[in-house]
């Protein structure tokens, strides 16, 4: 990735909005916040979508960026096979949208996916995933700040 290609995108790119496009909460029966648990977690940009608008009478590129992000909590101690070893899961696609006067580059594209979009999406992770915590009674799933690391996918 060259950071000329990252530096080009992030200039013309203006972020316009998050949006929450699909999610999947699973809490177990049995789960009632035990302290032995392991969170396990991914996160990634599975697709970007351009589309052509016209906008105060002049072409733009709307850049939609699917995040694919998720966390959830399992037992260790039990094969993951078994249906208890799975106690909490919750998921999420978000949708960034992007405009910019002009098309980019896909190599531009893909370095600002891999490390701008995350960036922007994380609040809205964080929160989701606090809210949902709440709502479902469950012990808060605490996500930590964003990092551009690859994390490991479950």
């Amino acid at each position: 990735m060259s950071q000329e290609l990252l530096n080009k995108a992030s200039q013309k790119l203006t972020l316009g909005a998050v949006f929450l496009k699909k999610s999947e909460i699973l809490i177990n029966d049995d789960f009632i916040g035990q302290d032995n648990l392991e969170k396990q977690s991914f996160k990634g940009v599975q697709a970007c979508r351009i589309d052509k608008i016209e906008q105060d009478d002049q072409e733009q590129y709307l850049y939609k960026f699917v995040y694919s992000v998720g966390v959830r909590l399992v037992d260790t101690s039990m094969d993951d096979e078994d249906s208890g070893f799975q106690k909490a899961l919750i998921e999420a696609d978000f949708e960034a949208h992007y405009l910019s006067e002009i098309e980019l580059e896909e190599d531009c594209l893909q370095a600002f996916g891999e490390f701008n979009v995350g960036y922007h999406v994380w609040p809205y992770w964080r929160e989701y995933v606090q809210s949902t915590c709440m709502r479902s009674g469950i012990v808060l799933i605490s996500i930590p700040l964003y990092n551009i690391q690859v994390s490991s996918n479950y």
